[in-house]
């Protein structure tokens, strides 16, 4: 397939039209690109298993294929798998450790797991690369509530809010650490406020 195919199809691709893409790329299975745009296609249509096996198809023809390796991870992590998810997360991060995106991921999927210390050694070096984010400040706060440890998930849950006050989750987590502190005034207000923005969003 040459490049000239792969533009178009991927200009169809942004504009929506996944089954004009999809009719370019389906012959194509020797280019890891057009390999990579078909497992979009399939994607939209929610067949996840076939988005996989393009992008794994993808992988035989460059192990190192970064994209492929990241939209493993994410397609893994939606279909449940969750070894397999954080092992393309821990491949694609040996290959690019400083990507925020792929650690604060991986955070996501260690907390899911319940295992809380690991997620909050992973959002913390997802932080380290963006200190701007406020969802790792949010789901580090979340982690440190569950594990009890109320101060240190204060300091976050603040961050977080200076960084965003339209996100509900900030607001009940300010709220839960209120209520734990005996401020009962301001827990009120703070789950008010979280109330108001779920209404509004």
């Amino acid at each position: 397939m040459d490049s000239a195919q792969i533009t178009i199809a991927n200009d169809f691709i942004n504009q929506g039209k996944f089954k004009k893409a999809k009719k370019i790329l389906s012959n194509c299975k020797s280019d890891k690109n057009a390999l990579f745009l078909l497992s979009k296609c399939y994607k939209s249509e929610k067949n996840l298993l076939e988005s996989l096996s393009c992008l794994e198809h993808a992988l035989k023809i460059d192990a190192e294929f970064d994209l492929a390796l990241f939209e493993i991870a994410l397609l893994y992590k939606s279909l449940k798998n969750y070894d397999s998810a954080v092992g393309a997360f821990h491949s694609f991060l040996k290959i690019h450790p400083d990507v925020y995106e792929a650690y604060f991921n991986l955070g996501n999927l260690y907390r899911d797991n319940n295992e809380l210390d690991l997620a909050i050694d992973v959002y913390k070096k997802a932080l380290g690369l963006n200190n701007s984010d406020y969802e790792i400040y949010t789901n580090i706060s979340d982690v440190l509530i569950t594990k009890g440890l109320f101060q240190e998930a204060e300091v976050y849950c603040q961050k977080a809010f200076s960084l965003n006050q339209k996100d509900p989750r900030i607001s009940n987590n300010a709220g839960f650490l209120q209520l734990e502190s005996k401020n009962y005034d301001s827990a009120i207000q703070a789950f008010q406020y979280s109330l108001k923005l779920d209404i509004e969003n």
